[in-house]
């Protein structure tokens, strides 16, 4: 067996050495030309205009415009506070903690006095002037009305447009009374935090949780040096192109039974949670990663939904879910700015059958064959340089046309333990993305955050595949709950509805 992998792992290299020679020779030059107009246009930027800054490699990947043009492009958190807090607690908290902090005479916090513009057909981040920002239209109260749902109000904020020339990211706060199921009234709070996708991702919002939540053991930060030879890394960019075909098979996007039939205005949100130490349990029965347990139960919530709305012939073999993967080992209070911290994989998981263990094991096998072909550098080293290279138009052309991995994708956080906002317990934390400038056909979306024992789940799908909320709380209330319970009974694992936590 070992001698036949290594005979493969050549034949990879050798095939994927001729394929590198006929790309280099058809895009060397288009390439060069690019590069050295988009390093000309950089030039002319910084002599014509002042406080123009490029977008980095990382950050590029979904700079499509400018920031009130194309502000359908951000990442959040939703913190569930206990009791009702003031206005003006949260502003001040906001302002000492992170707006007022300096590095010599700039803002520590480059990104919260900025905003996107366009120049030459390229984005760039222009920094404003400190006395410019006006705290209260940045943190400002929405009571909801009568009928009204948080999950409604939070779809529409995340619609919204930030203003013009003004710095890209915004706090809300809801007053609500969450149902508790008695007639009991507890009142709490939804303080929502918001920025642009091009100025931060998961770890810089853990970051200013943390800050802001004054949380001193912090979040865990789980990006690591992945510390290879130099000849593990040549060998794994010689056979990229052959390991590419990990990507496709019966995975491709044209096996998708999910068909959005029309570019979506706004994503669907809905929440829910359950005890995190069945899925560690889970994880460290089997040895195998956290990503793989929630890709499983991901995978078999779609299964479900195909079933009740497909027939049964049109559910694929396998369904390939973009899993963000941790990128850079620096944390952002190190950095001293915000910046995306998290890079992109495809992972195949299992979705005919209902045995939801064989679906498990199938994904981590999945999962670590992805690994061990260095495909999770594609998007690092290949992917978001090339959207630095492009022109925001032709980059926003090649997003909206983004139909792989079904559409469908994950991402984790990990927290710590017993977050307290100004004073207040913090019950559940749920993370907010939207990305509908960039991917108007995507189909789900589901986000988690691992804390004080809980797992908070966030689910945000286009809205054509639900007819209301009730129907699409099926999804996480329902079909996430049951798969999670098959696969603790075949785990042999406790399951109980005091499992389950109640959301919002």
């Amino acid at each position: 067996m070992a001698r036949c992998n290594g005979e493969s792992n050549i034949l990879s290299v050798i095939l994927g050495s001729f394929c590198w020679l006929i790309l280099i020779s058809l895009l060397l030059l288009p390439i060069t030309l690019l590069f050295i107009f988009k390093c000309c246009v950089i030039g002319v930027a910084y002599i014509v205009h002042d406080n123009l800054y490029s977008i980095s490699t990382t950050d590029a990947a979904f700079a499509i415009g400018c920031s009130w043009k194309k502000s359908k492009l951000s990442v959040g958190l939703l913190l569930q506070v206990q009791g009702q807090v003031e206005l003006a607690q949260v502003q001040n908290k906001f302002y000492t903690s992170l707006l007022q902090q300096k590095v010599g005479n700039k803002p520590k916090y480059e990104k919260l006095y900025s905003c996107l513009v366009t120049f030459g057909g390229y984005v760039f981040r222009k920094l404003l002037p400190m006395d410019s920002l006006q705290l209260d239209k940045h943190i400002y109260v929405r009571n909801l009305k009568g009928g009204e749902s948080l999950d409604h109000v939070i779809q529409e904020w995340m619609e919204q447009s930030y203003a013009e020339y003004a710095p890209a990211w915004e706090v809300m706060m809801v007053p609500f009374v969450p149902e508790t199921g008695d007639k009991s009234r507890v009142y709490q709070t939804a303080v929502c935090f918001k920025i642009h996708h091009v100025f931060a991702d998961g770890y810089s919002l853990l970051h200013i949780l943390d800050t802001l939540t004054d949380h001193r053991s912090g979040s865990p930060y789980l990006v690591k040096d992945p510390n290879e030879s130099w000849s593990k890394r040549i060998l794994d960019v010689l056979s990229l192109p052959v390991n590419l075909r990990y990507l496709g098979g019966d995975a491709s996007p044209k096996y998708n039974p999910i068909k959005i039939p029309a570019p979506q205005q706004y994503w669907r949100y809905t929440f829910t949670g359950v005890d995190v130490e069945l899925v560690k349990s889970i994880r460290k029965k089997y040895e195998v990663h956290f990503a793989s347990v929630m890709l499983t139960l991901t995978a078999g919530s779609i299964r479900q939904f195909i079933l009740e709305t497909h027939s049964e012939k049109q559910l694929p073999n396998i369904l390939a879910i973009a899993d963000t993967l941790p990128l850079w080992p620096q944390h952002p209070a190190l950095q001293h700015h915000l910046c995306n911290h998290w890079t992109l994989g495809v992972i195949k998981t299992p979705a005919v059958g209902d045995d939801a263990l064989t679906r498990l094991l199938e994904t981590e096998k999945y999962f670590l064959q992805f690994h061990q072909a260095g495909l999770q550098k594609v998007a690092t080293n290949y992917l978001f340089p090339l959207a630095w290279l492009l022109p925001a138009v032709v980059s926003e052309k090649a997003l909206e046309t983004d139909k792989f991995g079904f559409n469908l994708g994950l991402t984790s956080l990990v927290g710590g333990t017993d977050y307290k906002f100004l004073g207040n317990n913090v019950d559940h934390i749920y993370p907010l993305l939207t990305l509908v400038d960039s991917h108007p056909y995507t189909a789900f979306s589901w986000f988690t955050f691992s804390h004080s024992g809980k797992l908070d789940i966030t689910l945000a799908a286009a809205p054509c595949l639900f007819p209301g909320e009730t129907s699409m709380s099926r999804m996480t209330s329902q079909y996430f709950q049951t798969e999670l319970e098959k696969l603790c009974e075949q785990c042999g694992i406790s399951y109980t509805t005091e499992n389950t936590c109640v959301g919002s």
